[in-house]
């Protein structure tokens, strides 16, 4: 074991320290001895056993109390303590009479000095790890971004019709990214949906983004009487996940 022929070798190491080198106290000698010891030890491992031998180092003498099941025990607890304690705060763990002073504008040397109150949200760091934060993003209860142009919490930024959209062209011809998710499909018969196709041809400016699914290809097959040139209108943009690139 590596554990055994390290001990084996600091009980048999010896090492000559030349006269007058060591220190005046004997606690300084002692110590000095011992660095020395350790030091030519360390020059006789090779480099390629030196991180497993510090790492026995470090698990038997520097941790030894924190070793096994206890850091596993510790966490649960822990985590007990935290999920009790958000039963009993409000969200994100800010009481009412706790006041946040955010940074002033400029201050250089602080580089939280952008923080205010509309970019940053405080949030109690033991009981909302980063794990937490992440589900509380996806719940939609919390934004990595906000609006620069609105700045009202929960507000939808874009337009909100309540409306036919084919009677508001003014919208559509104003609007940089169109979503079309499986918005005709069961939902307008064949000469409805030639109308819709229709208006939007008439009325999408230049450079508009058009997200459909199915894809507009698919959606024409079945328009026979269509008289849309697909070549002339769109051109087609291959997505790539980012991620996976």
């Amino acid at each position: 074991m590596l554990g055994s022929s390290f001990k084996t070798l600091l009980r048999m190491r010896s090492v000559n320290i030349e006269p007058g080198t060591l220190a005046n106290t004997p606690a300084e000698e002692i110590k000095y001895l011992n660095q020395n010891c350790f030091q030519e030890l360390v020059s006789k491992i090779s480099s390629q056993d030196l991180p497993q031998f510090f790492q026995w180092i470090q698990t038997k003498y520097l941790v030894s109390d924190c070793s096994g099941e206890k850091p596993a025990i510790a966490y649960q607890t822990l985590n007990r303590i935290s999920n009790d304690i958000k039963l009993m705060v409000p969200n994100y763990g800010l009481m009412s009479s706790e006041v946040i002073t955010f940074p002033a504008e400029g201050q250089i040397a602080n580089k939280n000095s952008n923080c205010n109150a509309i970019n940053t949200i405080a949030i109690d760091a033991f009981l909302y790890d980063d794990l937490d934060v992440e589900d509380l993003i996806e719940e939609e209860r919390l934004s990595r971004h906000y609006c620069l142009d609105y700045i009202m919490p929960n507000q939808w930024v874009g337009y909100v019709i309540c409306s036919d959209v084919c009677i508001l062209p003014q919208i559509v011809n104003t609007s940089d990214v169109i979503l079309l998710n499986n918005v005709f499909e069961f939902f307008q018969n064949r000469s409805k949906e030639m109308e819709c196709w229709d208006f939007l041809y008439q009325n999408c400016k230049s450079g508009t983004i058009l997200v459909t699914v199915p894809s507009i290809e698919d959606s024409f097959q079945s328009l026979q009487q269509s008289t849309i040139d697909l070549s002339k209108w769109i051109l087609r943009q291959q997505v790539v996940d980012p991620l996976l690139a």
